[in-house]
Parts: C-alpha cells; sequence; structure tokens
C-alpha cells in the first residue's frame, strides 16, 4: 500500500461563498509558499463532479467556487481522472489546478493499492516494495488512524489480500516505530500479542485482526466508573498480587466498533467473568494461560474478579490491552 504523499494537503478554508472568494493574489501566494517548501504538487481542498468548474466545490462545504485556475482542459473526470483537485507550483503551470487521476482518497492522500499499479509483483521484499512506490512519485502508506485503518481496508475487502506492507520501520530494540515518509508516529495499532521476528511493518487486510497498539497506562482501573479504548487493565497491584479485592472493570470502545481484550499476561486463581452489555458470560479464563484474547459482541463489556482466591507468590495478576477491533 502506497500513498502519494509527496502530493501535499493543501486546504483552501474558506467562509461562505458570499462574503469571500479566493483571488489571482492569493492563489499565487500558496503557490510561492509550497513552492519555497519544496512541494512540486499539492492537494487543495476542492472536488469536482462533472468536467465544469461549475460542478467543482469547496471541501469545506462553503459553496461553489468564486475562483479558479485549472490547466486548460480541467477539471475533466473522464479517462480515469478524478474529482480531487491539486496546484502545481513548478514549471509552466505553476500555479494552475488540475485533477489527476485517484481512485482512493482519504483525508487529502492519494492510496494506490499495488495490485492496481501495471507491472507490480503480487509479492515484493520491503526495498522492493519501496521502489515500486517512488517509481510512482510515491512512498509506503504510514497510518494515522482508526478510519484509516479501516479506509485501507475497504480497498481490499473483495480481495483475496491478507496482508500488506506500510512504511513502518521497527528499532532494533523493538521499541519504537519510524514512518519512512517522514510522518509522527501518532497512532498505534500492532497487535499486542503478536510475535515481532522482524524489523518491517505489514498490516491484516481482514478485519478484526489489528497491528498497532498503545501503551497508556499502568494502573489498574479497578473499579472504575467506565474504561474507553485504547488502553491498559491490570488486577491491582500487577504484577504483585494483592488478596481479598473485589474488582469490576467497565470497558467500551468509541464508535462503530467492538471490545477488543488482549491478555498479555495472565495468571489468578480465581476466575475472570467477562460478560458481554447485557450481562451474558463470554468467558471465564482462570489460573495461567499464554497470551490470548477475548472479543466483545459490541463496544461495551464488563469483567469482575475476586482476588482472595489468588495466592501471593503463586499468581501475580494480569495485563490486558484494550482496542477497538
Amino acid at each position: 500500500m502506497t500513498t502519494q504523499r509527496n502530493y501535499r494537503t493543501l486546504r483552501l478554508l474558506a467562509p461562505p461563498a458570499s462574503d469571500w472568494s479566493i483571488s489571482r493574489n492569493e492563489n499565487r501566494a500558496v503557490s510561492n509558499f509550497a513552492a519555497n517548501a519544496g512541494v512540486q504538487n499539492a492537494w487543495i481542498g476542492v472536488f469536482c463532479f462533472e468536467n465544469q468548474t461549475t460542478s467543482c466545490y469547496y471541501d469545506d462545504n462553503s459553496g461553489p467556487l468564486t475562483y479558479n485556475n485549472f490547466i486548460p482542459g480541467h477539471p475533466r473526470l473522464d479517462n480515469g481522472y478524478g474529482g480531487c483537485v491539486y496546484m502545481t507550483t513548478s514549471g509552466k503551470n505553476a500555479g494552475q489546478w488540475s485533477n489527476p487521476t485517484c481512485m482512493h482518497n482519504f483525508n487529502g492522500n492519494c492510496y494506490l493499492p499495488s495490485h492496481e499499479l501495471t507491472g507490480s509483483p503480487p509479492n515484493a521484499t520491503y526495498s522492493d516494495a519501496r521502489g515500486i512506490c517512488h517509481s510512482n512519485s510515491a512512498e509506503l502508506a504510514s497510518i494515522h488512524s482508526h478510519r484509516e485503518v479501516d479506509f485501507i481496508r475497504t480497498i481490499y475487502k473483495d480481495l483475496d489480500f491478507y496482508s500488506v506492507l506500510i512504511g513502518g520501520l521497527i528499532s532494533a530494540d523493538g521499541k519504537n516505530v519510524t514512518w519512512v515518509d517522514g510522518s509522527d508516529f501518532d497512532f498505534n495499532y500492532m497487535n499486542p500479542i503478536g510475535q515481532t521476528d522482524g524489523n518491517c511493518l505489514q498490516m491484516n487486510t481482514i478485519k478484526n485482526k489489528p497491528t498497532h497498539t498503545i501503551n497508556l497506562a499502568d494502573a489498574s482501573h479497578c473499579n472504575s466508573t467506565l474504561f474507553l479504548a485504547p488502553g491498559i487493565v491490570t488486577t491491582l497491584g500487577y504484577p504483585n498480587s494483592v488478596e481479598g479485592v473485589y474488582c469490576t472493570w467497565k470497558i467500551g470502545v468509541l464508535g462503530a466498533y467492538r471490545v477488543g481484550i488482549y491478555f498479555t499476561d495472565f495468571s489468578i486463581n480465581g476466575a475472570l467473568n467477562i460478560y458481554d452489555e447485557y450481562g451474558n458470560l463470554i468467558e471465564a479464563p482462570s489460573i495461567s494461560r499464554y497470551p490470548f484474547q477475548a472479543l466483545g459482541p459490541t463496544n461495551l463489556v464488563s469483567m469482575t474478579h475476586d482476588s482472595r482466591y489468588d495466592k501471593p507468590g503463586l499468581y501475580h495478576g494480569f495485563s490486558a490491552t484494550i482496542l477497538p477491533y
């Protein structure tokens, strides 16, 4: 999965069209600003539905265009050209607009699935994959939100692809990830019970299989009112056992997702009862277990555990990462 992130995103934030319109001077200023930053092409916040400029609208819902600087022959939505608009900042067309092919646009970035690129093999090494991206003026994709995860999955939902390479490199100690496109690593959805056996990231394209995680807290959240994913819940005092404490956890995730509970460490004697939002028992694991997961049917679950059965020195509690899935 590659994105044309060299086409930087510029969003034209406009008040209602009756009060304001971008002028020729402002268009030139934006073009010069982008060019001085080393950007050759910049996405702007405009989308066209037909081949006429009267069908083009600002992305911020402020209405139709009141000024345009399209290259002659654009906008052009036939022959594979899309409705997204970018500005060229150098050469004879500096400051002018056009709408290139972009079948998969999300948040101002154009996504190029490898199976849609001519001559791209179904499998490639990491260096070869980056080379394919670079030949298309793009870079392996970085991911910055759960919505972006969902967007990429929709591209592959009807295809026989189970995973795709993305632009993350893992440090030698396995603790840090760097995006090769230079963007910040501000969203982490790696499977907390997965095994790390390399230094490249690939994303599962099958729903319910996470590829990143976030380590937000080391508190138990025992008897808290509501714990919202993502984050970590543990037994009280973990990794030491505290006897005689009855803990409840009410866990939720936002949006149209289900609760995923990924136990990275589990050592208790009395059962941990996991219920759905209607009070039905989902699972009741106990004793010591290898990393495993419990998946809720909806976006709300609850758990209870009585530590009076956990003997210090024999059992040390559990730690679970909570993620939407």
